[in-house]
């Protein structure tokens, strides 16, 4: 599907030489590193850091990236699922599911392919793609749910928040650092903030 295309043309983005400060101006910041569980140690590459040892967080600048890809390509799935619901309402619904799909498979294959740990990157990574996805459901609700029958702005943020957390889990099955539970979390996160973006 080329939400997958598109989300592995995004992520190779954090190939590219972290060094070159050109790309900061872009609010892009390549590089990869493994970030340590330890919340005091910091990591420049990551943005993982702060200003009370203990406490360091991700830069959410360092994930803008894809909540920002992912808004754009939910928005136009969300936007086609709602609209054509008249129609075909489970067709509907998994054009929608198969976007939310395909972003995150796209996401952990990337992760996944990284030597060493990399959870705390996968959280981060999963509140920015549940905040772009919530974010762009909503927005595509409010604009279009008057052309459905079936579809209201609350049946809809309901069906996707519950549809991306469904995609989080099933796609996050083999990645062997991360857990369910705080995956979860980085979702109920994202999600809480996307719906309140507008």
């Amino acid at each position: 599907m080329y939400s997958e295309v598109f989300t592995d043309s995004v992520l190779d983005l954090y190939n590219l030489d972290s060094n070159n400060p050109n790309f900061h101006s872009t609010n892009l910041y390549p590089g990869i590193e493994t970030v340590s569980n330890d919340p005091s140690e910091a990591n420049e590459v990551m943005l993982f850091g702060g200003d009370t040892p203990g406490f360091y967080k991700f830069d959410p600048i360092k994930t803008k990236i894809v909540a920002s890809s992912t808004a754009g390509l939910v928005k136009v799935a969300a936007k086609q699922a709602i609209v054509s619901s008249n129609i075909d309402k489970v067709a509907s619904d998994n054009l929608f599911m198969s976007a939310l799909d395909s972003i995150t498979k796209s996401y952990f294959q990337f992760i996944n392919e990284l030597e060493g740990d990399h959870s705390l990157f996968t959280y981060e990574i999963t509140k920015a793609f549940s905040l772009g996805a919530s974010n762009a459901a909503l927005t595509s609700a409010l604009e279009n749910s008057n052309t459905s029958e079936n579809i209201t702005v609350d049946s809809f943020i309901e069906f996707s928040s519950s549809q991306i957390g469904k995609t989080v889990s099933i796609n996050s099955l083999n990645s062997p650092d991360a857990s369910i539970f705080n995956l979860a979390e980085s979702c109920a996160i994202g999600n809480a903030l996307g719906i309140q973006y507008l």
